[in-house]
């Protein structure tokens, strides 16, 4: 019999991995080319690999840096609102400047604090987000201040008996 159950050998047509792609190959060319991110103030200029002829009018991944605008106090500011019993004006200062420096990552900036007494992370974190809450609120009521003296001055000459 023609069904003795071994199984034919392997075609020769069937698809071997070794074949290579027929049709015309594009190779693809790779320069190492200088790069500089505009998110930088430096003026650091840096160097990777990147297709051939590809150029861009700024670096791509510039978009992720983001600076983050903290409220800033002055002396007048610190002594009417920020004054504290527990925080001297050199460790809130250190503090600002810290949370400043990287980003607000509290975990870094607690890692970086040295020279004062020692602050747990919850204990900066509360600091640093009642000044930004004092200076919002000292911010928003001069605004609203100047907006009532403006208004009045605007509209005081009609109303009267």
């Amino acid at each position: 019999g023609a069904s003795s159950g071994a199984a034919a050998p392997p075609s020769p047509t069937q698809p071997s991995f070794k074949n290579k792609r027929k049709g015309p190959s594009k190779q693809v060319r790779w320069e190492f080319k200088p790069f500089s991110n505009s998110a930088r103030k430096d003026g650091l200029e840096l160097r990777h690999w990147a297709k051939q002829g590809l150029q861009w009018d700024d670096y791509p991944f510039a978009k992720f840096n983001k600076v983050l605008k903290l409220l800033t106090y002055s002396d007048d500011d610190y002594d009417r609102l920020l004054q504290s019993a527990e925080w001297s004006r050199e460790e809130t200062d250190l503090l600002m400047s810290l949370v400043q420096r990287f980003g607000m990552n509290f975990i870094i900036v607690h890692d970086r604090w040295a020279g004062f007494e020692l602050r747990s992370l919850e204990h900066m974190k509360d600091r640093y987000y009642s000044i930004q809450r004092k200076l919002t609120e000292a911010k928003k009521g001069a605004d609203d201040k100047q907006e009532a003296e403006g208004g009045a001055a605007a509209g005081g000459g009609g109303g009267g008996a």
